[in-house]
C-alpha cells in the first residue's frame, strides 16, 4: 500500500466544487468540502484509477481567516469549521484575510495562502515521509511548486481535483499523477452547514 500526505487550497477546491457542481448563484454555505471526507474520497478514486491502494495519513488545509472586528460572524464560523475539521490526520493552517481600504464594497482577500501552500507543499516532498505528496488545487500559481517539486524528487508529486475543473499541468518530463473526483465523490465530501 502507498501512503499520500494530502495539502489542501482550500478556497480553491471549496469554489471550484460550486463551479463545477452547484448551480449558479447557490451559497457557498451549501457546499462546504469536509477535508477528511475529501481524502478518503481521494484515496478511493487513486485505488480505481490506479489499481493500488493509497492510505492518506495526513491531511494539510491551508485557508484564510476573516478578521474578527471586520467579519465576527464569519471569523466565528470559519474558526468552528477549522476546530471541528482538525482530527488524527487533519492540521489546518490560516492566514488573515487582507481588507482593502474600501471594503465592505470590495472583497476581502487570502493573501500568503498560495506562498505558504507551495512552500509546505515542497516541504513536504523534500522530507520523504510518504509516497506521494497530493496538492488538491487548480490555482496556476502552484504550477511552479509542482514542477520544482518533480525536478527534485521525481515521482513524488501527485494532483488531486475535481472532474470537469481545470486541472493543474506542470511541464515536467513526467506525467504527475492525477485523481479527478466526480459528482457521486463530490456529494460523499459535503459538510453540514455547521461544517461537520
Amino acid at each position: 500500500m502507498s501512503t499520500g500526505w494530502l495539502l489542501i487550497d482550500y478556497q480553491n477546491l471549496h469554489f471550484s466544487a460550486g463551479d463545477v457542481f452547484e448551480p449558479h448563484g447557490t451559497p457557498p454555505e451549501d457546499y462546504l468540502v469536509h477535508p477528511d471526507r475529501f481524502a478518503a474520497q481521494v484515496e478511493v478514486e487513486w485505488q480505481n484509477k490506479f489499481a493500488q491502494p493509497l492510505e492518506i495519513r495526513r491531511v494539510d488545509v491551508f485557508r484564510g481567516l476573516p478578521d474578527p472586528r471586520k467579519e465576527g460572524a464569519l471569523n466565528g464560523h470559519v474558526s468552528r469549521q477549522n476546530r471541528l475539521w482538525t482530527s488524527g490526520r487533519v492540521n489546518v493552517y490560516t492566514r488573515a484575510l487582507r481588507y482593502p481600504r474600501d471594503w465592505p464594497n470590495s472583497r476581502a482577500e487570502e493573501k500568503g495562502i498560495d506562498v505558504l501552500l507551495a512552500l509546505s507543499f515542497f516541504r513536504a516532498v523534500l522530507v520523504k515521509k510518504s509516497d506521494y505528496v497530493i496538492l488538491a488545487s487548480r490555482d496556476t500559481d502552484l504550477v511552479p511548486a509542482l514542477e520544482m517539486a518533480e525536478t527534485a524528487v521525481p515521482g513524488r508529486a501527485a494532483i488531486a481535483t475535481w472532474s470537469g475543473s481545470s486541472v493543474l499541468r506542470p511541464k515536467t518530463a513526467n506525467q504527475i499523477p492525477t485523481v479527478q473526483l466526480g459528482r457521486a465523490a463530490y456529494e460523499k465530501t459535503l459538510a453540514e452547514h455547521d461544517g461537520s
